[in-house]
């Protein structure tokens, strides 16, 4: 899987806020990954997304666009490699959501 071309580096604003919520499903996936199997998590994009942060929907879709790859240089920085995820907007099980694909990696694979 490659990245989206349009990268953005994690900092502040709405990819923060995408970025929480991507870690949030991590701390709560006890799906078994192999290394590498791509993987899923879907958002629904109705009118209570974002509302905690003051972010409206289109403020998400403009940031997203096309698609963007959101890089986090925390992690990449603490697990010593190159952490990002691809954000799209997308029907996904009949609603409009924010897609968010990426590689399970070892931090994804050894559960304790």
């Amino acid at each position: 899987m490659e990245k989206f071309k349009n990268v953005v580096i994690v900092n502040d604003g709405i990819g923060k806020v995408i970025n929480d919520l991507i870690l949030g499903n991590m701390e709560t996936d006890y799906n078994d990954y192999e290394l590498g199997d791509r993987v899923t998590y879907s958002f629904m994009l109705d009118d209570d997304f974002g509302f905690w942060e003051g972010i409206n929907m289109n403020e998400i879709k403009e940031f997203v666009g096309e698609g963007v790859c959101l890089e986090d240089k925390v992690l990449s920085d603490i697990w010593g490699k190159d952490i990002w995820y691809n954000v799209s907007i997308k029907d996904y099980i009949e609603c409009e959501s924010l897609l968010v694909e990426f590689l399970a990696d070892e931090t994804m694979c050894e559960k304790i």
